[in-house]
């Protein structure tokens, strides 16, 4: 019995509508650009990847730089590629539309640049769009950016899912380990609410633990010093070189204006309006943009003509360093003898120090509050030129609770001392 075999001859083609390959612009003299070439339904994208190769290095079978040819360190170029084509082909599997603006993502997390949707991404992106629309001045860019680095140093591969009360916590040790102040921790963690907020707003993530009651931003009373009118005349006293006049000067005139310290730069001569016989600084400020009109006291006026209205420490136009600032301000006043004992709570310690050691620059401001609401200007006409929006917040600042206690009870002292003592007859 005859068998019949039948031999079938099976031809399987591979499937070519998505194809991911690399390929050199030759166009280019020098080295070319590497271009990725994808196939996918029908249609075909083109991607620069931003990665060039001399053309002689380049394997055109494998789509790869030929090791042997490319010194440069050809596995670590070869994998870059590898990662993207790879990335690129988990896209394609996934079976939905593709843009050249997805190929540039993926090319762009390769390089290690973080795309808007993750924590970091967002929140660089987020700045420079608050600074574009203007809503962000450049000094809280700079704050923003600071709290960003400190939270890199933290997690540098922290997701939007991460933000819980549990990563607070260990945040909050964290920062306290680089011996931060509690209101700079609060305003680390203040701004990690806001860049959580702003991505939450823009359906970037669905994490409400940062919206949490315990997820508090930590805050205390500050405990800096102010100077009194008395001390304040100790600066003149004493003879100082240029650079220590200067600083002292400054510091004295600001304790009759108030002003921050980055504003200094505005006192100069055509920001000051004469009304008569008395003066005006009108100046818009750093922080928050908000237009200032400064009732110069008298008191302020010989400083200002001594300097023709200008501010001492701006030389050229160009204001110095805050860093600069204090520490020669810091100096001035130990010459000045300002050498009397402050006690201050730092963290939960209360510390001893001389007066001279706690002056800066933020401390004319305080005193300029300070004494005025002590000589009983009503608080809303010293807001008018601090900045303050909120009285509580105001009264906060210069601990105006506990200097009412003490006013009060220095006026207990006086009235009694001045009755009469009433004289008791013991004969009776």
């Amino acid at each position: 019995m005859s068998r019949l075999y039948i031999f079938v001859r099976i031809s399987v083609r591979k499937n070519k509508s998505n194809m991911i390959k690399y390929y050199l612009d030759k166009r280019s003299t020098g080295e070319a650009p590497i271009i990725l070439s994808l196939q996918y339904r029908g249609q075909r994208l083109k991607v620069t990847t931003g990665k060039k190769i001399e053309q002689d290095k380049w394997d055109s079978k494998t789509c790869r730089a030929n090791p042997r040819k490319y010194k440069a360190g050809p596995t670590e170029f070869n994998n870059w590629l590898n990662v993207v084509s790879n990335e690129t082909q988990a896209l394609l599997n996934k079976n939905e539309p593709i843009t050249k603006h997805d190929i540039f993502k993926i090319i762009k997390k390769a390089n290690g640049v973080e795309s808007e949707e993750t924590f970091f991404g967002f929140a660089e992106s987020y700045i420079q769009s608050q600074i574009k629309k203007g809503e962000l001045k450049a000094s809280t860019a700079k704050a923003c950016k600071v709290s960003l680095n400190h939270l890199r140093g933290f997690n540098a591969r922290v997701m939007f899912e991460d933000i819980t009360l549990d990563f607070r916590d260990r945040f909050l040790i964290y920062l306290r380990s680089k011996n931060l102040s509690t209101n700079s921790i609060g305003g680390h963690i203040k701004k990690l609410k806001w860049f959580m907020n702003a991505a939450l707003d823009r359906d970037l993530h669905s994490n409400l633990a940062f919206k949490k009651t315990s997820f508090s931003t930590p805050k205390e009373e500050s405990d800096q010093v102010y100077l009194t009118r008395e001390e304040l005349k100790l600066f003149s006293k004493e003879k100082l070189s240029e650079k220590y006049r200067r600083v002292a000067d400054a510091f004295v005139l600001n304790c009759s204006l108030g002003m921050r310290f980055a504003d200094l730069h505005q006192i100069q001569k055509s920001n000051f309006i004469k009304k008569g016989v008395n003066y005006q600084l009108h100046m818009i400020q750093a922080k928050g943009g908000q237009k200032m009109v400064i009732p110069i006291p008298k008191e302020a006026l010989p400083l200002l003509r001594r300097y023709k209205f200008t501010c001492p420490v701006v030389r050229d136009g160009k204001l110095i360093s805050v860093q600069k600032y204090n520490e020669y301000l810091k100096e001035a006043a130990e010459k000045c003898e300002l050498t009397s004992v402050r006690q201050v709570k730092i963290g939960d310690k209360i510390e001893s120090f001389q007066l001279f050691h706690l002056i800066k620059s933020h401390t004319a401001r305080r005193s300029f509050a300070t004494n005025l609401y002590l000589e009983g200007v009503p608080t809303q006409q010293i807001m008018a030129v601090t900045g303050h929006k909120k009285e509580e917040t105001f009264l906060l600042y210069i601990r105006a609770d506990q200097l009412t206690k003490a006013q009060g009870l220095e006026k207990h002292y006086r009235e009694k001392e001045q009755k009469p003592v009433m004289k008791i007859n013991r004969a009776a």
